[in-house]
């Protein structure tokens, strides 16, 4: 069996989203040391 954790966020500028991408990649594998594949994605606005 699979389960899927699925977190939107959304972020006041792109300098905090910036700063977050840091902090997930540097946190969430000891966060979710169970995790299989901890993917980020980013969609800006154009």
């Amino acid at each position: 069996m699979s389960i899927v954790r699925i977190t939107t966020v959304t972020l006041c500028s792109e300098a905090v989203a910036d700063a977050s991408v840091l902090s997930y990649e540097a946190k969430a594998p000891n966060e979710f040391p169970s995790a299989e594949q901890l993917i980020w994605y980013s969609s800006r606005r154009q």
